[in-house]
């Protein structure tokens, strides 16, 4: 997308190479305060012409219009990782 801002009949989805095999994941939604909210980001992983990618898709319908972040963790023995998406809902 060229811009964050999504209408909350869309969803997010948001995709990551993986290289080295996983064995921690997680993926929360935060609202402006950086407080996460009891709204559920799926986690799945795909195969790409042999690479492994992790998914996170968030439908946006259970949000108001406003700022959140999809914060999205993972870690493999002691190394961990986390990247967060900033996104906008509009009416």
């Amino acid at each position: 997308v060229a811009d964050f801002l999504f209408h909350r009949t869309e969803r997010v989805h948001v995709e990551c190479p993986v290289l080295k095999p996983l064995d921690r994941r997680t993926a929360r939604v935060l609202d402006q305060r950086g407080q996460p909210l009891p709204v559920e980001a799926t986690l799945t992983e795909r195969d790409d012409a042999g690479q492994a990618i992790l998914v996170a898709d968030l439908n946006l319908a259970q949000l108001s219009a406003g700022d959140y972040v999809l914060d999205v963790s993972v870690g493999s023995g002691t190394e961990s990782q986390r990247r967060q998406v900033a996104i906008r809902v509009v009416r």
